[in-house]
């Protein structure tokens, strides 16, 4: 059984639309039309993942109007790279993304909402950032 590594996403590499750091184009000819195709982008994950997510946090209120719950904010920097073999390493292999973040602190978890920018272009993948909802909690 082979294990296939993913990254990009809310829990990963954010700025990235999930599991789009290591994928491939594929171009399929649409029939019967000749000269149009049709591009998918596939993920293809890899053999070898690196990810490294560091954050800064703050309270922002330790009693919220909501039900008197705390509200953290954060500001993030993630990196990350997905290769089959070592020799396949580069500096350009590296995706990173940088965002803030508000954090509802709930007795059963936290609730999560980022909003993350892209540094490296990867097909698929908004230049302007993305949003990110995450509920569990924070390592």
């Amino acid at each position: 059984k082979v294990e296939r590594f993913f990254a990009g996403g809310d829990t990963t590499v954010r700025g990235y639309e999930e599991d789009r750091l290591f994928a491939q184009m594929v171009q399929t000819p649409m029939n019967p039309v000749g000269g149009l195709y049709v591009y998918r982008l596939s993920p293809l994950g890899g053999k070898i993942r690196f990810i490294s997510n560091t954050e800064l946090q703050f309270p922002l209120w330790k009693s919220s109007p909501l039900l008197g719950m705390p509200i953290w904010g954060a500001l993030f920097f993630d990196s990350g790279y997905i290769i089959n073999t070592y020799s396949q390493f580069e500096s350009s292999t590296f995706h990173s993304g940088y965002g803030g973040a508000l954090r509802l602190v709930t007795p059963v978890g936290v609730i999560s909402l980022e909003y993350a920018f892209p540094l490296n272009r990867v097909w698929n993948t908004d230049p302007s950032g993305r949003f990110h909802f995450n509920f569990g909690f924070i390592f």
